[in-house]
C-alpha cells in the first residue's frame, strides 16, 4: 500500500471471520514495532454481509516518509499489510480506491497461495514482531539472487532456442527422413545378415598363425619341386617349332610316305634274288 504524508487513504482487509464490526480493530506500527496510529474499530464496515471483507476508508496515513505496517485484529487473530507513505505517491480516497479495484485480483491471487500455508494457533498481540527495515532489506536481497539465479538459467535457455533455425522442418518433412533411414537401415541390416551367413561358415576355431605358416611352408617346398619338373618340360618344348604342323598335316605326310613306300616296295619286290640275274636282265 502507498500513500502519501498526512494523507486519508483506504485500508482493507480480508480472509477474516465475517460479523466482526465493532470487534475488528486496525493501527499502523512502525518497522520496529512502535505504535504511530492507535489502534482503533471506529469507521471500519464489512462491504457486505458475511463476506469478511472490510474496509477502513478514513485512515490518516503518518506525516512522516517510510516504512509502515497496517495491523487488523479481533483481539486473537492478526492480519498486515506493508504501508509505504512518501511523497512520491499522491494519495487520495479515489485513487486508493482505483488502486485497490487494479491489484484486487493479484491480492486474491496471493491470497489463495498463502492460504495454503499452515500455521499453529492464533498469534498474540504481544508475540508480533513486524519486520524492520534490515530484515526487509535482507528478503529483497535474498529476492534479487533468486531473479538473478531464474535470469542465468533464462539465459542458457535463450542461447540454446537462439541456435533453433527460424523455420523448423515439418512434422511430416520429419515423417519422411525418419522413413528414409528406415529403408536404408534395412537395406543394411541385409548387407550385415549376408555377411553374417558367411562368418557363421567359419571354423569355430580357425587353424593358429603358426599352422598356417607350416603348411604354407610344406606348399612351397612343393611348389619349388613343381618348377623343377616344369623348367625340363620347357626345355624340351623349347626345341619344338614355333609354328608346329597340325595334326591332319602329319597324318596326310604319314599317308604319302605310306604310298611312296608301297610304290618302292612294289619295284623292289622285281628285283632277284641273284644279282647276276639283275645284271643280265638289265642288259
Amino acid at each position: 500500500m502507498l500513500a502519501s504524508p498526512g494523507v486519508t487513504f483506504t485500508a482493507t482487509t480480508y480472509g477474516v471471520p465475517p460479523g466482526l464490526v465493532g470487534t475488528l480493530g486496525v493501527k499502523i506500527v512502525d518497522g520496529n514495532g512502535a505504535v504511530v496510529v492507535a489502534r482503533t474499530t471506529a469507521g471500519i464496515v464489512e462491504i457486505s454481509s458475511e463476506s469478511g471483507v472490510y474496509v477502513k476508508d478514513d485512515f490518516v496515513a503518518p506525516v512522516i516518509e517510510g516504512y509502515f505496517v497496517i495491523v487488523w485484529d479481533d483481539g486473537e487473530t492478526f492480519a498486515s499489510e506493508d504501508l509505504w507513505v512518501t511523497q512520491m505517491f499522491v494519495s487520495t480516497k479515489a485513487t486508493t480506491d482505483a488502486i485497490y479495484a487494479a491489484v484486487d485480483t493479484e491480492i486474491g491471487a496471493i491470497k489463495a497461495k498463502t492460504d495454503l500455508i499452515p500455521v499453529g494457533g492464533p498469534l498474540a498481540a504481544s508475540a508480533y514482531v513486524p519486520p524492520d527495515n534490515a530484515t526487509i532489506a535482507s528478503i529483497y536481497a535474498a529476492v534479487d539472487t533468486e531473479i538473478a539465479t531464474l535470469q542465468a538459467a533464462i539465459n542458457a535457455v535463450k542461447a540454446k532456442t537462439d541456435n533453433l533455425p527460424l523455420d523448423p522442418a515439418d512434422a511430416s518433412d520429419v515423417a519422411a527422413l525418419i522413413g528414409n533411414l528406415d529403408t536404408e537401415i534395412d537395406t543394411l541390416q541385409a548387407t550385415v545378415n549376408g555377411v553374417k551367413a558367411k562368418t557363421d561358415a567359419l571354423p569355430s576355431d580357425p587353424a593358429d598363425a603358426s599352422v598356417l605358416a607350416s603348411q604354407i611352408s610344406g606348399l612351397d617346398t612343393e611348389i619349388d619341386a613343381l618348377q623343377s619338373t616344369v623348367n625340363a618340360v620347357k626345355v624340351k618344348t623349347d626345341n619344338l617349332p614355333i609354328d608346329p604342323a597340325d595334326a591332319s598335316d602329319i597324318n596326310a605326310l604319314i599317308v604319302t610316305v605310306n604310298n611312296t613306300l608301297g610304290l618302292i616296295k612294289e619295284k623292289t619286290d622285281l628285283i632277284a634274288d641273284e644279282p647276276e640275274l639283275l645284271s643280265v636282265e638289265l642288259g
